[in-house]
């Protein structure tokens, strides 16, 4: 019997030795993950100062943004870290031109809107089969995050008098088309089409003609057909982007298509950022809206998406 015993007491201490050990494996492995995942977080402003030496690499070597240029490929797999890391940091994700899209801050001029681009953008809601009629919600929802003028304050789309007065915006201003959601009756699916054509920048923005899809196009160049537009970025895409405006309104080629010069552009100052960082079993993904001044850029925003 005390043989038994002594049996019964060496087995329940090593199962008790076995579950301790288990335990503290299961604490080790999750120190590890969330150690990891701090990592990762912090490595994302790593992949964001990448990207802002790409843009600045790119304003150096030319005048003009085009969607065949090193910052336009796609990120896979870059290394973030250290060589002879254990674990390797790996970025992926791409760098997307937001001037090649409809700026929605344009619909709007110190807290008025703007009847020319309001149209605009209707003929891009239209061209997107989405309902034209909710544009003029969006567009106020837009003025009412802009500070409004008064007093002197000129029509929307001019500069107006230096001396105008200006009141605080009457609402937060929009960062993102998730924003929109419920605005004039928009649903998720709505949104997701706007998502390749219409972005959200703080400033006002001419549309870049060498990276716009044909509805930007479309909707910018009053009465340009939407097939003609087509036939433009099919023609860009083959390699014949546009050296400057006078370029992109020469190949127009009619002079019944009035383009209003201060609403297109061939270079960029906005891009964004998406992007995920893996490391070991950890990811942490995020967004970023990037602004390259001359051959300089900052970050407008940067926001950790889960």
């Amino acid at each position: 019997m005390a043989v038994i015993a002594a049996l019964l007491v060496v087995a329940a201490a090593a199962i008790i030795a076995s579950s301790m050990l288990g335990g503290q494996s299961e604490r080790a492995q999750l120190v590890q993950s969330e150690r990891f995942r701090i990592q990762a977080r912090w490595l994302l402003v790593g992949g964001v100062d990448w990207a802002r030496q790409i843009l600045r690499d790119d304003a150096r070597h030319s005048p003009i943004t085009r969607a065949d240029q090193p910052w336009a490929l796609p990120i896979v797999d870059l290394r973030l870290d250290e060589p002879g890391e254990p674990e390797p940091a790996l970025l992926s994700g791409r760098i997307e031109d937001e001037q090649g899209k409809f700026n929605l801050q344009n619909l709007a001029f110190e807290g008025q809107v703007d009847p020319r681009q309001l149209i605009a953008f209707e003929r891009l809601l239209q061209a997107l089969n989405l309902r034209p009629s909710a544009a003029p919600d969006i567009a106020r929802r837009i003025a009412a995050g802009q500070p409004l003028a008064v007093g002197g304050a000129g029509n929307a789309g001019d500069n107006g008098p230096a001396s105008k007065a200006m009141r605080p915006p009457r609402a937060p201003g929009l960062q993102a088309l998730a924003e929109l959601r419920g605005i004039a009756g928009l649903d998720d699916q709505a949104i997701e089409r706007l998502d390749c054509c219409v972005t959200i920048l703080p400033d006002h923005t001419a549309v870049n003609v060498n990276t716009a899809p044909p509805e930007v196009l479309y909707a910018v160049v009053t009465q340009l057909p939407l097939g003609q537009a087509g036939a433009l970025v099919a023609e860009r895409e083959r390699g014949r982007y546009f050296n400057d405006t006078a370029d992109f309104a020469n190949r127009l080629a009619n002079p019944q298509i009035k383009l209003d010069k201060d609403s297109v552009s061939t270079d960029s100052q906005w891009f964004s950022l998406a992007g995920v960082v893996r490391l070991g079993h950890a990811t942490a993904a995020m967004r970023a809206l990037l602004e390259r001044e001359d051959q300089s850029t900052s970050i407008a925003w940067m926001k950790e998406m889960n």
